[in-house]
């Protein structure tokens, strides 16, 4: 059987104690920035609209009042920055 192989973070032994893992490319570091800015957008979003309220209204409705709080929150968000 052959030993297993080494990666990056590995030590010549196969074994990760001790071992250094290396940060996180760029495209790494862009996808983690952006993964978390999804996430606050979408939070943002969910405090701004009444999830409960949207229940309620007609499919045409739910889009205008999710497009209105979408572009209230871009627009927050760019004022932020």
């Amino acid at each position: 059987m052959s030993p297993a192989p080494t990666s990056d973070a590995a030590n010549s032994d196969g074994s990760l104690i001790g071992a250094t893992v290396r940060p996180p490319g760029r495209k790494e570091a862009i996808q983690i920035a952006r993964d978390g800015l999804k996430v606050r957008f979408t939070n943002k979003l969910f405090e701004t609209i009444d999830v409960a309220k949207l229940e309620s209204l007609e499919p045409a409705m739910v889009s205008i009042t999710v497009t209105a709080a979408n572009n209230k929150t871009s627009s927050t968000r760019k004022a932020d920055c």
